[in-house]
């Protein structure tokens, strides 16, 4: 039976040898394409940098666009004065038709919102709160009257 080596606890393992990188990659990267294939289409600096501003415009109203729809939103739910904060309904594509908020969508998100968090609802006092006598006495009794009447 053959024996193994014995290894010492203290000392550190062999250093494996570096392996080579492999040359085939870079080989590959400098071939020249075969006779029959054509080198791909370029286009001049200038029309790609005309392209690349035009893009950029165009991201910049798309931008735009979506944040006037946003305000939008915002203010047609302002409008249903049944939220405290209008920016609390939040924006979303499905309030919206051909990309323009829809009013009745916003409206029934506005409801919806106050039915699953009551706690959004505008605080705002509606109807009568005055205090008081309101408007003509109905000629009801009154201490002045009465007082009136005594001395007359």
């Amino acid at each position: 039976m053959p024996e193994e080596p014995q290894t010492d606890p203290n000392s550190s393992p062999t250093p494996t040898e570096p392996t080579e990188p492999n040359d085939d990659a870079t080989e590959n990267e400098n071939e020249t394409p075969p006779e029959g294939e054509a080198e791909p289409e370029t286009f001049p600096r200038s029309y790609v940098e005309q392209l690349r501003t035009e893009a950029a415009g165009l991201r910049l109203r798309a931008v735009r666009s979506d944040d006037l729809a946003r305000a939008l939103a915002v203010a047609y739910a302002a409008e249903t004065r049944l939220l405290a904060d209008p920016t609390d309904l939040g924006y979303s594509e499905a309030l919206c038709v051909d990309g323009v908020p829809d009013r009745d969508r916003v409206q029934e998100a506005v409801e919806d919102l106050i039915a699953r968090k009551p706690h959004l609802r505008s605080r705002t006092p509606q109807g009568s709160i005055d205090q008081g006598a309101q408007g003509e006495d109905a000629g009801g009794v009154s201490l002045a009257g009465l007082l009136k009447a005594g001395a007359g």
